[in-house]
């Protein structure tokens, strides 16, 4: 009876607890706690069943599957009113330039990661060389040298934020940009293009793929909701980038964006509105505890991309060295007669 009850309480839990995340920190600090609830429920059953307890073990999992299922399903809130954001300056002369985008002819192969630890810096240096990725989109650690080595290796360019020489020692969250491609100028020859948010700096940029492929970017970050007034702040920062993205009205735009958030559907109603869509990427986070390796069940990592684009696959590389895991995918555009 008691298991009963303790798996009865663990479903009833999932919905409350995502419910109430956009309101309680506390909340949204059991949804970040899920993993290891995972990791619990699941070295406790084993147990049991270990002693011939088979329906007590099936009960619990039964139980944590379902808070962990109800949690992804909130109560839906309103919006907040969409805010009224300063125009930035360069905003009319980027629109010009994006209405000379045309649909892309050619795939993208896409990878983006936080890095969290020095002991990844290596490991970047790997993958980047192992998949050459088109775009390649770093948050966190990083180290000037490191970046050098990738761009010479690769042929490639690369924009970081806060700007930095290549001998610069590690710093904490700065944003790197790199493309085999070019950066394209615009206007008076800028090549990247930044505005604030309630949550900080944004950049934008039309990276050349190829000839024939000009990919508008976005790259941004929400962090997670850890009560109501946080969450309207990242509600109103997705509400000043679809904005701005609608406004410079370029085809083919994908927004890469860091949202350490277990439940993202908040997000997904600003860029539905400007016809930007959210891939299903795979969860990234996280992928060890200390020493104990874990399974990752949040997808921190999320990609948003206009209807010229389609996803032909996602990878995640299992780098079990800190937080969370990279992640490459490959984008095919829409129309396979445009190729």
């Amino acid at each position: 009876m008691f298991w009963v009850a303790l798996a009865s309480l663990l479903v009833a839990s999932g919905p409350i607890i995502g419910g109430m995340a956009d309101r309680w920190w506390t909340s949204a600090l059991l949804l970040h706690m899920e993993p290891l609830l995972l990791v619990w429920a699941t070295l406790t059953a084993w147990l049991l069943s270990f002693r011939g307890r088979i329906g007590m073990a099936l009960l619990l999992l039964c139980g944590a599957t379902g808070a962990a299922a109800g949690s992804r399903y909130p109560m839906q809130f309103p919006d907040p009113p969409a805010p009224d954001p300063i125009l930035p300056g360069w905003l009319a002369t980027v629109s010009e330039c994006g209405r000379g985008v045309v649909s892309p002819l050619d795939e993208v192969r896409l990878l983006t990661w936080r890095v969290t630890s020095p002991m990844e810096l290596a490991e970047l240096y790997r993958i980047s060389l192992q998949y050459r990725p088109d775009i390649l989109v770093v948050r966190g650690l990083t180290r000037g040298a490191v970046l050098e080595r990738i761009r010479a290796d690769l042929g490639a360019e690369y924009q970081s934020w806060p700007e930095r020489d290549a001998d610069a020692d590690s710093i904490e969250e700065p944003v790197v940009v790199l493309t085999r491609g070019v950066f394209h100028q615009c206007g008076s020859g800028e090549t990247a293009w930044s505005y604030d948010s309630h949550l900080g700096p944004r950049h934008f940029m039309f990276v050349g793929i190829t000839p024939e492929t000009t990919v508008p970017l976005l790259v941004t970050s929400y962090p997670g909701p850890w009560g109501e007034l946080d969450q309207r702040r990242v509600q109103d920062a997705a509400a000043i980038d679809a904005w701005t993205l609608e406004r410079i009205g370029a085809g083919g735009a994908l927004v890469v964006a860091d949202a350490p958030s277990p439940r993202y559907q908040h997000l997904d109603r600003w860029f539905s509105r400007i016809h930007l869509r959210s891939t299903p990427t795979l969860p990234t986070w996280p992928m060890a505890f200390g020493p104990l390796p874990l399974f990752p069940v949040h997808a921190y990592d999320r990609v948003w991309m206009s209807r010229e684009w389609k996803i032909e696959a996602w990878e995640r590389l299992d780098v079990h060295l800190g937080g969370r895991a990279p992640l490459v995918g490959i984008l095919q555009p829409a129309e396979a007669s445009g190729r």
